[in-house]
């Protein structure tokens, strides 16, 4: 099936919304892209996306590519306009105010949409400054949190392709990471640690039934919010499609989370990994330390070889058996997502 398109004039925002109730009339529907000259907006509906202008979306063996120009006269071709994109200060629909976060290639601004208010997360990434592999990271990352639609994963919302930069716009996880948390206030209630626990699990359960592991999970990619007591899982920097059948090979995630087979096989299976950093993530909520440490990065990969840890002994029978069940050297003994969430009720 051909790419198909579709004119919109004058009013970016009336006849957007208008083009597009009629054609989700038709089930085939995927995704658009607002296209104005070096600008692509890709708004996410919940299936496949298309990624920058070499890939079309793939549904069912066709190729569903669904474009809307925007009139040329818009008010993003505007010098006002342009001056704000410059300054920082705004992209498309979005102004941009204060920077909550950075790293090496990125850095993260809250953004408040103009039409319906609504404050979200947008991260910044500069062009010039990934190369060809970072690129592809990028890419898969933006699959991966496509393809997950949970209310414990902080969910993306679209991405804005411009020529220098490409803004991704994220749900706004409110709260703190647990590594602050806890660090802050100290070992959990064995209650609030149930309570947090099964929506992580629940979280990855929600990945792992679509074949996608995490591979960086820790108290700092978990935002708690303590009103609702709820959590995000966030940052799919190290995301990967992972069957079972498929086997891994680039060491990644936080070394105090690392599960053993990460420090003594070339290969691993990257569900079973996401499982023993569940099991440290559990461990960190209730003794507010890690299950294994070092002074050295040598010490810290002996400890965890070694599969010994520290429980108190009154400790609950299901602390026990939790963490004996994620924390199990050998991943094929090892506790499965669907044996956390069918094995323990956690509330």
């Amino acid at each position: 099936m051909p790419p198909q398109h579709a004119e919109v004039p004058d009013n970016p925002v009336m006849n957007k919304e208008n083009a597009l109730n009629d054609i989700m009339a038709d089930d085939t529907l995927v995704d658009y892209n607002l296209e104005l000259e070096d600008m692509h907006i890709h708004h996410m509906n919940g299936s496949q996306m298309s990624f920058f202008e070499d890939e079309d979306i793939v549904l069912n063996g066709e190729q569903n590519t669904i474009k809307f120009r925007m009139n040329m006269n818009s008010q993003w071709k505007s010098a006002d306009y342009q001056a704000d994109v410059h300054a920082g200060n705004k992209i498309a629909y979005y102004n941009l105010t204060d920077e909550i976060g950075f790293g090496k290639f990125s850095r993260v601004k809250i953004g408040i949409h103009t039409i319906t208010n609504d404050t979200v997360a947008v991260k910044i990434v500069e062009k010039i400054r990934i190369d060809q592999r970072r690129h592809h990271v990028l890419k898969r990352e933006l699959r991966m949190l496509d393809s997950c639609h949970h209310p414990n994963i902080c969910r993306l919302l679209e991405y804005i392709d411009t020529y220098n930069q490409l803004y991704i716009v994220m749900e706004l996880a409110t709260g703190e990471s647990l590594q602050k948390y806890v660090s802050h206030n100290g070992p959990l209630k064995e209650l609030l640690i149930r309570k947090i626990f099964i929506q992580a699990v629940s979280a990855v359960h929600h990945m792992h039934t679509r074949n996608i592991a995490h591979r960086d999970i820790k108290a700092d990619n978990i935002v708690f919010n303590t009103k609702t007591e709820e959590i995000k899982l966030v940052d799919f920097g190290f995301a990967c499609f992972s069957d079972d059948k498929t086997f891994s090979t680039t060491f990644c995630g936080s070394p105090p989370y690392a599960a053993p087979e990460l420090f003594s096989s070339k290969k691993y299976r990257a569900k079973a990994v996401d499982i023993w950093a569940l099991g440290c993530f559990f461990y960190f909520m209730y003794l507010a330390t890690m299950p294994f440490a070092g002074r050295t990065l040598y010490e810290l990969k002996a400890s965890i070889r070694s599969g010994n840890y520290n429980v108190p002994k009154n400790a609950s029978v299901f602390v026990r058996r939790l963490l004996k069940g994620t924390l199990t050297l050998n991943p094929i003994e090892r506790y499965t997502i669907e044996r956390l969430m069918r094995g323990h009720k956690i509330t």
